[in-house]
């Protein structure tokens, strides 16, 4: 296809975009795992950095890279560090108080943006807010005695504002040009299953879809992921980082079932689901902890993401 001179330079630079943010998702995946891998002095752990360099390893980060599915990793990251930070801001005597609550506001802003691109996305929005409901009752309030109604009500005053925020774009949009949120998500998603998902029979992709999702990110890393997972749920009095990754896998896994078992996706897995991909990294990580072992979770994603890049060549 012969694309025309007036729309190269637009060609370019949304593609210049797109490849500039996927580069910048690793170092948003570090951020967000930076805040919660820290030692009780202060200190970091090596988890965040281990995240940060095996995440852009996973097959369908390679494959996508030039998608903006690949995007989502770096504005989810980003929002659900603005939200820790907020969180634990709101635990701090000696945080700004404008900061404490100006991050769940940028937390929001970034989910809303999310929403903007793909409406899938707010599924996201979900996973952040349970997260966070997760650590404020079950990770942050036994570590203080004293912890009562105030405190959940700073919690609940700052999910507002992130909920606040999420909606905002979208409200400018209503007031400014009558762009319904409702309407759209109905047409948008009446129109994509009449066009592609009803053509697929369910009763295939609904076991499908998880073998696809494994086979994107790698058996052997599911399968530890799998393992970490239960690790950490049974060891949730270990320290805040492991509670907190024992809460995050049980909202992922659930809904990863519920999105699977709902029908609204058949196929194309390693693009739709790619915000889901990382998970089993950071659950297997905690578990995998010598050196050695996780080398050889590199080489496992490595190997993964050489072979299916083969395959998906051999196919083209």
């Amino acid at each position: 296809m012969l694309l025309r001179d007036q729309y190269v330079p637009a060609a370019f630079f949304s593609g210049l975009v797109r490849w500039v943010a996927a580069w910048f998702a690793p170092l948003a995946f570090f951020g967000f795992l930076h805040r919660l891998d820290r030692d009780e002095d202060g200190g970091r752990a090596t988890l965040a950095l281990w995240g940060a360099l095996l995440v852009p390893l996973l097959p369908a980060a390679t494959a996508f890279f030039s998608h903006w599915d690949v995007n989502y990793l770096l504005l989810a990251s980003g929002a659900w560090y603005f939200g820790l930070r907020g969180q634990d801001r709101l635990h701090a005597d000696d945080a700004p108080r404008a900061g404490r609550w100006l991050d769940w506001v940028w937390a929001g802003l970034l989910l809303g943006l999310l929403t903007w691109l793909s409406f899938g996305n707010a599924v996201i929005c979900g996973l952040v807010g349970l997260h966070l409901l997760w650590r404020e009752l079950i990770t942050l309030r036994p570590q203080q005695p004293h912890y009562g109604w105030r405190d959940f009500g700073r919690f609940v005053g700052g999910a507002l504002l992130l909920t606040a925020a999420v909606v905002l774009p979208w409200l400018l949009a209503w007031l400014a040009w009558g762009m319904n949120y409702v309407e759209l998500l109905g047409v948008g998603m009446r129109m994509h299953f009449e066009l592609v998902t009803a053509a697929r029979d369910l009763s295939i992709w609904r076991w499908m879809n998880l073998v696809d999702y494994a086979l994107w990110v790698g058996p052997g890393v599911l399968l530890l992921g799998i393992v970490g997972s239960v690790w950490l749920l049974s060891h949730l009095r270990r320290g805040q980082l492991e509670n907190s990754l024992a809460g995050m896998a049980l909202i992922v896994w659930a809904a990863l079932l519920a999105l699977n078992l709902s029908g609204t996706t058949r196929g194309e897995i390693g693009r739709l689901w790619i915000f889901l991909m990382p998970f089993p990294v950071i659950f297997a990580l905690p578990y995998v902890r010598t050196y050695w072992q996780r080398v050889a979770l590199l080489a496992m994603l490595t190997t993964g993401a050489i072979v299916l890049g083969w395959a998906l060549r051999a196919l083209a």
